[in-house]
């Protein structure tokens, strides 16, 4: 048989604190079934604090806060994989070295006819710029 969790509010507590100093501890204690020690602890938060003492400590989740969090962090991982992606891009496009004319001399033979003679130029992992298959609409294929 599975217990129930039970639970009290600080005006509940303090009104069984109360009782309790009227009618004695271990009666209380029996009439809530609730254990001699969580009496105590919540005599001395009582004492201590006062009503704000006897209110739960947990924070409640605003699960309104916690949507928009993790939609939050869902588009910043997007906006940095576009912004690796733009990095590369240009990185392949506009340097002279690695860039577009490198690419361009490495594939002309795709573009001229000779199909048989351009299969074997291509180096077997070199990045091939592809069309689509990313957010932005630019990728990079291993051929």
């Amino acid at each position: 048989m599975k217990k129930e969790k039970r639970v009290f509010t600080p005006e509940h507590r303090e009104s069984i604190l109360k009782e309790a100093a009227r009618a004695g501890k271990m009666e209380t204690c029996r009439k809530y079934n609730l254990s001699p020690s969580l009496l105590r602890k919540w005599q001395h938060k009582y004492e201590n604090s006062g009503l704000a003492g006897l209110s739960n400590r947990y924070k409640t989740v605003d699960h309104q806060a916690r949507e928009m969090e993790q939609e939050n962090e869902r588009l910043k991982r997007i906006v940095a994989k576009q912004a690796l992606e733009l990095e590369v891009m240009a990185e392949l496009c506009l340097s002279p070295l690695n860039g577009w004319t490198k690419l361009e001399k490495q594939f002309s033979p795709l573009y001229s006819g000779n199909h048989e003679q351009s299969q074997t130029n291509i180096h077997p992992r070199r990045p091939l710029l592809i069309g689509s298959g990313s957010p932005t609409g630019w990728g990079f294929r291993c051929m």
